[in-house]
């Protein structure tokens, strides 16, 4: 069922039926829907976006041949029409947008309906109606943003696409985030949710050494943090580190030298990514007996490169972001104890990472670049269902690293627009 959508689409479908009767029989239905195949291939899309907010869906592409592509130049791009469905990336697509310019590069569509994930795919054709080049499908609902509860910029030097630099404080109180000084040094800091303060825990002093991800320890006496000496090693040479929130004297935890994505499963014990030195460095999840040394792999499957672990003690789980070989990043649960290893979003076409556990075990809040872009978004650990969280228009923000509160009814985020810093913003579930 198409819902609200089927409405909207008979307005435009009155507008736009001489086009469709035009169109290339060969991607169409008899029904007059878009028909998409695994054949179906992006030439001449160089970019396709959507940003939302409660009213309406904006959508940006670049469709045409470049003089940078390699290989021989594609047909001239002469028609760009726009497609939508409610019932998922690869069913029920009906046309609404037309245009002969191409030099359209965007356009608004309203009418939709709140609380609706829809998604979006994008056809380029010649002057002559020849199909050329199909876009991967966007997903995207409608909603508004929260009212910031807190926003300060957070410096840092590093891509965060594969960490997880911020924990909350099992008391919900304080914010455990990597940030650097003006001399460029990576440090934790602790922020206050309440005065809304900041202070260093840790004193590195040195501009080579590198932070990954951190994590505190179920009841907030211990961090666990990874941390490279030098930059021109950091690819190759990090560990997991420990400290006592109330001491500065932080140490090596584990072995190394390819070890990342700390979590906690008691204060003795911590999961972690363990990579390997040689190639092709796939990371499996280990556990670390913090009093023994000894470490444990939990997982042994080369197919899947894992990144990000968060536990849920809860139900017993960990959720990570997961990637086989020239896909796409999904995310996986598995037991504590390495069991019942199986993936919780499908998705073909977004890379969904950073995942993090409601501190009710049952929601996973993650980025996902489903709309073109990063945005935040949540998906029920038990039924699946999946909704936007962040929202706005304008163009080239990315939303990253969602972190719950596990007490307030807060979710931390980290908003990047270049060549600004990003932003830390704190904003009500």
């Amino acid at each position: 069922m198409r819902k609200t959508l089927v409405v909207f689409a008979v307005a435009v479908l009155l507008v736009f039926n001489l086009m469709r009767c035009e169109t290339d029989k060969s991607i169409l239905s008899p029904a007059g829907e878009l028909e998409f195949n695994s054949s179906a291939t992006p030439n001449s899309i160089a970019s396709f976006d959507a940003y939302s907010n409660e009213s309406v869906v904006k959508l940006y592409w670049t469709a045409g041949a470049s003089i940078l592509d390699p290989g021989p130049m594609p047909p001239k791009v002469g028609i760009v029409r726009l497609y939508v469905s409610d019932d998922g990336p690869e069913d029920g697509f009906v046309q609404i947008f037309e245009t002969h310019n191409v030099g359209v590069d965007s356009t608004t569509i309203g009418s939709l309906a709140s609380n609706t994930n829809y998604y979006f795919r994008l056809g380029v054709f010649t002057p002559g109606d020849t199909l050329i080049g199909v876009s991967a499908p966007l997903m995207i609902s409608l909603g508004k943003n929260k009212v910031e509860h807190y926003s300060i910029p957070v410096p840092d030097n590093d891509s965060p696409g594969d960490f997880s630099k911020m924990s909350w404080s099992p008391d919900g109180d304080k914010l455990a985030i990597v940030m650097v000084n003006g001399a460029l040094v990576q440090n934790i800091y602790l922020l206050d949710v309440h005065s809304q303060t900041q202070q260093p825990l840790t004193s590195f002093n040195d501009s080579e050494g590198r932070m990954g991800s951190l994590a505190f320890s179920p009841n907030g006496n211990q961090i666990a943090f990874t941390y490279s000496p030098s930059r021109t090693i950091y690819k190759i040479n990090y560990q997991i580190w420990t400290m006592a929130v109330d001491a500065t004297d932080p140490a090596p935890a584990s072995s190394g030298r390819v070890d990342d994505n700390p979590g906690w499963f008691s204060e003795e014990k911590v999961v972690f990514c363990k990579g390997t030195f040689d190639p092709p460095n796939i990371p499996e999840l280990y556990s670390l007996d913090l009093n023994t040394g000894i470490e444990t792999a939990l997982t042994q499957d080369q197919t899947i490169y894992k990144y990000t672990p968060s536990v849920s003690l809860e139900n017993s789980q960990i959720v990570y972001s997961g990637r086989m070989s020239n896909k796409k990043e999904l995310l996986y649960l598995i037991s504590l104890t390495g069991e019942n290893n199986t993936p919780l979003t499908t998705g073909k076409y977004w890379r969904d990472i950073q995942p993090a556990w409601s501190g009710d075990g049952q929601w996973i809040y993650f980025s996902s670049d489903r709309s073109g872009h990063y945005e935040i978004w949540a998906i029920d650990a038990g039924s699946g269902a999946c909704r936007q969280i962040t929202f706005g228009l304008e163009r080239g923000v990315d939303r990253l690293e969602p972190k719950p509160n596990p007490v307030n009814g807060l979710v931390a985020i980290k908003e990047q627009l270049p060549p600004d810093p990003p932003r830390l913003i704190m904003l009500p579930m």
